[in-house]
């Protein structure tokens, strides 16, 4: 079934919010001090930020680049990544108002993390600059608790995509 089914074949059900919630599964890694993106705040109903005035609060005070992801999405959809220039976010070059922001996340039912933008070496860059080129480990715990390292894979995005997911292309 390719990767995106190899997490619940080999797993029992209680860990399965691990792998599908990403507030969850950064807590996990957080917890093993392990780098990744810098959390600035969650948006949702049972998250941190449930209003527009909070959200525009917490990104008028940011003044960064930043990446929006949804807690509960895969494959690299519905991501988005905010350019912060000139005291103003914009997407894909084009200035949009914090505002429209919120209205684009909160009008469905998603959950979204909104993190740091991480920027790559240049030689990673010279692969694709215009998103995060990266790796991916599988490591496999057996029965017998050793551990060994099933796949690992660079990942370089389309030219002109935001994502390295290899369903956008």
């Amino acid at each position: 079934g390719g990767s995106t089914y190899f997490p619940y074949a080999k797993n029992s059900v209680e860990y399965f919010s691990i792998v599908d919630n990403k507030y969850i599964f950064k807590a996990l890694i957080n917890g093993f001090n392990l780098p990744q993106p810098r959390l600035y705040f969650s948006v949702g109903a049972e998250y941190e930020v449930i209003c527009e005035e909070d959200f525009v609060s917490r990104l008028g005070k940011l003044k960064s680049d930043i990446v929006l992801k949804p807690i509960d999405g895969s494959c690299g959809e519905g991501i988005f990544i905010y350019h912060y220039k000139n005291g103003t976010y914009n997407l894909k070059d084009k200035p949009v108002s914090v505002s429209s922001i919120w209205n684009s996340i909160s009008s469905g039912k998603r959950r979204y993390l909104v993190e740091e933008k991480v920027t790559q070496k240049k030689s990673y860059s010279a692969l694709n600059p215009s998103c995060l080129n990266t790796y991916r480990i599988i490591l496999i715990r057996l029965d017998d608790g050793d551990s060994y390292v099933a796949r690992v894979a660079l990942r370089i995005g389309k030219r002109g995509s935001m994502v390295d997911n290899t369903s956008m292309g």
